[in-house]
């Protein structure tokens, strides 16, 4: 029983902390800010979320429902994780929460995060302090339009205003009465996320570039000279896949390489996996693995699962002993490697019809072919059957639906760009969310994008070869810039 008070940070999922990604693991419920990034809310893979945001024009959750909550939570029992856009001591009103909890006598711990007062000019190439220009800076939030116009903005060179750009006329007002209307200001809508727009005028201009530009909340602004700096500053500029959003419906233990390499070229990437991995101890049951004379592991998935499984019955690696092992591709060899198993034959063509084609001339009765994969896979290699040879399709795991798949799809923009590496997951998604038609779609291969052709989707760039690797060199040659 316990409640930690979670700073997720400015928006970018890569810019929370260790400690609190390992307590969002061990949670049982999250109570989420609007604000933070999907990726960090998934992290609590099994807890209950409960979004208790608050958005400009839409329904907010009271702040004593809030605090209601948290007691009822702890008071159960349960371990509580309450996520919080940056830091949550920075105008995220975490006293009165913690003041809830100690009238309630309940623990709590608080996990800071990165403000986004710092966090979201840094990004946008905008340093608050600079030894030429600015020695001192003040966090100001004017949310009450009432109190602008006598506001008495802190004599700092740099004022980083939060929270208050709909408030900006009367802002910009109040400050010209105490500053000169040549005083630089920026505006940065949505920073450290793939919308981030940013705009630099004068106190003079402001108002009419924000007329014309029409940038929304979440945003904030930075007056004083150091604004000026951000067309000199702006190190993101360069990124090809800047001001990019990418889904990719990739198992939890999949994402880290296509991930990583993407969000390393500027994309922002929403992880919602379509898949929940379990698996099936039971499939060797009825297997004599000393027959078998081939294994033909057709993904990441059977890898892991059969070894697994191996493991879980109390076998080992050793069991494989001369039998030919078959990875239909590079990514799959890998994985086997990383298992201690070179495998023997990798086909051409990464495809189950390359397998097929590698083996239907050297199969004969006295072969016994194992195929370790999903419970939903298709029967491709029966085929292998007409050469006289003994082939066993072997459901190595499970790939179900994960229970929360509804919430993750409502996190899907009308501009994001996705990512296929598999059917399953096209054919899912699908199910679960009917605009895929309207989005941009890469696919790892053939098989993927006949699925996704089925369905539709008009726009398919097909990766040159089944590899993440060509998958994004295929982005980068779609989106590069001149």
């Amino acid at each position: 029983m316990k409640v930690y008070f979670i700073g997720a940070g400015p928006g970018d999922p890569e810019l929370v902390s260790v400690k609190a990604m390992r307590v969002l693991k061990t949670a049982d419920v999250v109570l989420y800010d609007y604000l933070v990034h999907p990726n960090i809310i998934l992290a609590a893979k099994d807890a209950e979320k409960v979004c208790v945001g608050k958005k400009k024009g839409a329904h907010s959750t009271q702040q004593k429902d809030i605090n209601q909550l948290l007691v009822k939570y702890a008071k159960e029992g349960k371990v509580v994780a309450r996520l919080k856009g940056g830091d949550p001591m920075v105008f995220g009103r975490c006293g009165e929460e913690m003041t809830a909890l100690n009238e309630a006598r309940l623990p709590f711990e608080i996990i800071p995060g990165i403000t986004s007062a710092i966090s979201v000019p840094t990004y946008a190439g905008i340093p608050i302090t600079h030894r030429d220009h600015s020695h001192s800076v003040a966090f100001v939030t004017a949310t009450r339009a009432n109190d602008i116009g006598n506001m008495a903005f802190p004599n700092a060179d740099t004022l980083v205003i939060m929270m208050s750009l709909l408030r900006l006329s009367g802002i910009v007002a109040r400050l010209t009465e105490l500053r000169s209307p040549d005083t630089p200001i920026a505006i940065i809508e949505a920073g450290t996320y793939a919308n981030e727009r940013v705009l630099v005028g004068t106190l003079a201009n402001i108002e009419t570039m924000q007329e014309n530009a029409q940038l929304n909340p979440p945003a904030l602004m930075v007056v004083g000279d150091v604004a000026q700096l951000h067309h000199q500053f702006n190190w993101r500029a360069h990124l090809p896949l800047r001001n990019r959003r990418f889904v990719v419906s990739r198992s939890h233990h999949q994402q880290s390489t296509l991930v990583d390499q993407l969000a390393n070229l500027g994309a922002e990437v929403l992880t919602i996996p379509m898949n929940d991995i379990l698996p099936n101890d039971s499939a060797l049951k009825n297997v004599n693995l000393s027959n078998v004379t081939h294994i033909i592991f057709t993904s990441e998935n059977g890898v892991r699962s059969f070894f697994r499984v191996l493991t879980n019955n109390a076998m080992d690696a050793r069991l494989l002993a001369n039998k030919q092992i078959i990875a239909i591709g590079q990514h799959t060899a890998s994985i086997l490697t990383s298992f201690g198993i070179l495998p023997d034959m990798i086909p051409s063509v990464s495809t189950s019809k390359g397998i097929i084609d590698a083996l239907k001339t050297e199969l004969n009765s006295s072969h016994h072919l194992l195929i370790p994969t999903s419970c939903e896979a298709d029967n491709a290699f029966e085929t292998l059957s007409a050469t006289g040879a003994n082939v066993t399709t072997l459901s190595i795991y499970n790939n179900r639906i994960p229970a929360d798949i509804d919430l993750k799809t409502n996190w899907i923009k009308p501009d994001d760009i996705f990512i296929f590496m598999n059917t399953a997951a096209v054919n899912r998604l699908h199910d679960h969310y009917d605009q895929l038609p309207a989005h941009t779609v890469f696919s790892i291969g053939p098989m993927t994008s006949q699925a996704l052709r089925r369905l539709g989707v008009p726009t398919i760039h097909e990766s040159d070869a089944p590899s993440i690797e060509a998958v994004i060199q295929k982005i980068i040659h779609i989106f590069e810039r001149p």
